[in-house]
């Protein structure tokens, strides 16, 4: 059950504000990235680690692997939005025996190591998985700043990373989505669009998307113990 990993890193993480994109900012000394990335270096399972960077940003991402024990990491350069790079990660990995693969934010360094496998067991089953939390909050649909509806809250999961797939699986849904024009911000998201069945596995409350200057401050507070639930 051996695997590749896919990193889309070529966004400029626009919503976290900065002239770095949010990949690239420290925490506790390293790169966001480089945690992520690390994380799935200490994987037996985890054959090759596909970052897909910018172009204007392979150099850095170059100079971040330089010196570490990052053998097993290949950098290639992405594609204008998330589904595209994530297309030539895909086409990166095939050049491998792998079956199976996974996509991973760039920007998720708290992700356990019992989850992932336990995704990828279900991804070998099924042919795609990913981790996912219950909503806990109630969540309206708002039209023009007023609540228009109060869905029912049992039926949502706020979906993570890293989701896993059949390498073919992947690759079929993506091309259907560039042929098509389809955004596919979510890769479980347009597998089950056009057709297959996507397991849920229960995520890590730790597990959080650095989108805001909030979150990294957070992640710089907790990260002994968060660090610690992996």
């Amino acid at each position: 059950m051996r695997c590749s990993v896919i990193i889309p890193a070529a966004g400029l993480g626009t919503r976290f504000g900065g002239a770095v994109p949010k990949q690239f900012l420290p925490l506790r000394g390293r790169p966001l990235i480089a945690h992520a990335v690390e994380r799935f270096l200490a994987e037996d399972v985890v054959d090759q680690v596909i970052i897909c960077g910018s172009g204007e940003h392979l150099s850095t991402l170059e100079r971040f692997s330089a010196g570490r024990a990052w053998d097993r990491v290949a950098i290639i350069e992405g594609g204008e939005t998330r589904r595209d790079s994530v297309a030539a990660g895909v086409r990166a990995a095939g050049q491998t025996s792998v079956e199976l693969v996974a996509v991973h934010d760039a920007v998720r360094p708290f992700f356990g190591s019992s989850t992932f496998r336990a995704v990828l067991e279900a991804a070998a089953a099924s042919g795609a998985a990913l981790p996912a939390l219950r909503l806990t909050e109630t969540i309206h649909r708002v039209e023009e700043g007023f609540v228009a509806e109060t869905p029912d809250r049992n039926h949502y999961y706020s979906a993570q990373t890293p989701q896993c797939f059949r390498i073919e699986l992947l690759r079929e849904v993506l091309d259907r989505a560039i042929e098509e024009g389809y955004p596919a911000t979510d890769e479980a998201g347009v597998a089950a669009r056009y057709g297959h069945r996507v397991k849920i596995v229960t995520g890590d409350l730790t597990n959080i998307k650095i989108t805001h200057l909030e979150d990294l401050q957070a992640a710089e507070l907790n990260f002994d113990r968060w660090a610690m639930q992996i």
